[in-house]
Order: C-alpha cells, then sequence, then structure tokens
C-alpha cells in the first residue's frame, strides 16, 4: 500500500477472538489500549512502510 500512497500506518480496534489471526498478518498491539477498550478489543496497528527511506523519498519529491 505504501507504494502507492503515502500512508504510514493501519489503526484497528480488533476484536479480542481476532487478535491472533492480526497477529499473523502483520498486525502489532499498541502498548496502551483506550479507556473502555480492555476485555472488548485491542488497540492494534498494521506499518505499511517497510522501508522508511520510502517516505523521505516521497516528501523530497512532493515539498519545495
Amino acid at each position: 500500500m505504501a507504494i502507492d500512497w503515502p500512508i504510514r500506518l493501519i489503526t484497528i480496534d480488533a476484536r479480542i477472538d481476532l487478535v491472533k489471526w492480526y497477529e499473523r498478518n502483520g498486525f502489532k498491539k499498541f502498548k496502551k489500549n483506550t479507556p473502555g477498550q480492555d476485555g472488548v478489543t485491542v488497540a492494534m496497528y498494521y506499518d505499511c512502510m517497510k522501508f522508511p527511506q520510502e517516505l523521505v523519498a516521497f516528501l523530497e519529491e512532493m515539498c519545495e
């Protein structure tokens, strides 16, 4: 995704029963949940930018 668009992170509130599935697919848990999430969902993210240099190159191309 980061190849076509400058997207860095995808964030989700994963249902407790799907956390392992998301982890197998590259998602990681945030260190802290939002208050009220505990026991219901887990805050997770997927880092689309596998090569941080891509972001630098994109910014250099797009910005003056």
